[in-house]
């Protein structure tokens, strides 16, 4: 780890970084002007703290001509609070520190940048530094409490498709498995094969104050979803480790609207789309991240209405990005033996879904107390659980729909 001082970067560092991007984009003769660092301000996430370095340079020859680059940067939660306990002990933040610099430049090519931001530094337990996708006219959707249509998720699935490709293809031509190749290389991406993490363990008490909160399920319904939920939990290591029957693929992990960025054509359909915080990255079947993309992003009605269309275009474009390289899709994942594994997975891809979107989706400022922290959501969420939800679900009616429409697919499996 490097020892550095109360700066963010160092400035050498922050020179490196900008030096690499203007390499990257044949920029050579430009020259840097000047540099800052600022807080992204209430973008800040709950697993994290995030900044942007500011750059400008210029021709020598040519000074008036000033070029402005952007890059973000991501730091772990602050010391102290409970985020950080949870990113420490669960080593989400070096996992997606050894995606970005040791797997990713093994199995990804410079056309996958198109959904997967580039990045110019990764150290452990420090700092993440990557390209700003905003300055490429991409955003996240306004409201954090929406969902995505038909449009939006084509877009997502033809991505994910070619993102778990990339796994697939790396493995073929190398002859090797993706965890044999990590553990040689001494990569340590794979979550957890003990007890559940620590954030697991938050996520379920949440979902059950939650369901004890909610008025429109009789106490019938109710008591059945909670020992569901209680039962299903802890079978969750299943879905942490590699699935020794079904293929596997370096996935995301932690797929839904706030760790997606969208672009837009001028007549406001979706056209193309980044993903972004992989700390939650693990090697599993494809299904995994399908379902959880799909139960965090969507309505019951759309997901009713539109999943075969969804499979369909995951599929295909997994089929293409395979067929390019000479890699027939049918011998190593067949239709049925995706659709199969879509079933085995559905109700672990629920559970995570409804663990997880009671606290994703807490507001962050309530009538009485105005703004808060997400440290404040935090120690909410944990250490005052019911009183916090109670309050979410009177004040906030957006987030009272979000999660009835999670808990409502329990029917299909109570």
């Amino acid at each position: 780890m490097t020892v550095r001082s109360n700066q963010i970067l160092e400035p050498q560092e922050c020179l490196d970084i900008i030096q690499k991007k203007l390499n990257q984009n044949s920029m050579e003769d430009f020259s840097l002007i000047k540099y800052e660092i600022v807080s992204v301000g209430k973008a800040n996430g709950y697993l994290g703290q995030y900044f942007y370095l500011k750059a400008s340079v210029a021709r020598p020859e040519s000074p008036t001509d000033r070029r402005n680059i952007t890059f973000f940067i991501k730091l772990r939660p602050p010391k102290g609070t409970k985020q950080y306990d949870v990113v420490c002990n669960s080593g989400m933040f070096n996992r997606e520190v050894r995606l970005y610099t040791k797997l990713f430049p093994e199995i990804l090519d410079q056309s996958d940048r198109e959904y997967v931001p580039t990045c110019y530094l990764g150290l452990e337990n420090d700092i993440l530094v990557l390209e700003d996708v905003v300055s490429k006219g991409f955003g996240t959707l306004k409201d954090r409490l929406g969902t995505l249509d038909l449009d939006h998720c084509n877009v997502v699935m033809q991505n994910l498709g070619r993102f778990h490709a990339k796994s697939v293809i790396f493995e073929e031509r190398n002859k090797t498995n993706l965890m044999n190749f990590c553990r040689a290389k001494k990569i340590v991406i794979r979550s957890y094969d003990g007890p559940p993490p620590s954030v697991f363990t938050i996520g379920v008490k949440c979902a059950l104050s939650v369901l004890d909160l909610l008025s429109e399920l009789d106490s019938l319904t109710r008591d059945k979803f909670k020992a569901f939920v209680n039962e299903i939990q802890s079978k969750i290591h299943k879905m942490l480790v590699p699935s020794a029957k079904k293929r596997n693929v370096q996935l995301h992990g932690d797929l839904w609207t706030n760790n997606i960025m969208f672009k837009y054509r001028e007549d406001g359909k979706p056209l193309q789309c980044y993903f972004l915080d992989f700390q939650n990255t693990r090697y599993a079947p494809p299904a995994y991240d399908i379902w959880l993309f799909l139960y965090y992003s969507t309505t019951r009605e759309i997901r009713s209405a539109h999943n075969e269309t969804f499979f369909k275009t995951y599929y295909n474009s997994m089929e293409k990005s395979l067929k390019e390289v000479d890699i027939e899709i049918a011998k190593l994942f067949s239709w049925n033996d995706f659709i199969e594994s879509l079933e085995e997975f559905k109700v672990f891809g629920l559970l995570r879904a409804i663990i997880s979107i009671p606290i994703a989706l807490s507001e962050l400022e309530t009538k009485n107390q105005g703004s808060i922290s997400t440290s404040q959501v935090w120690a909410n969420v944990s250490d005052d659980t019911s009183s916090f939800y109670s309050k979410q679900l009177k004040e906030n009616e957006g987030f009272r729909k979000r999660v009835l429409d999670i808990f409502l697919e329990l029917h299909d499996f109570v």
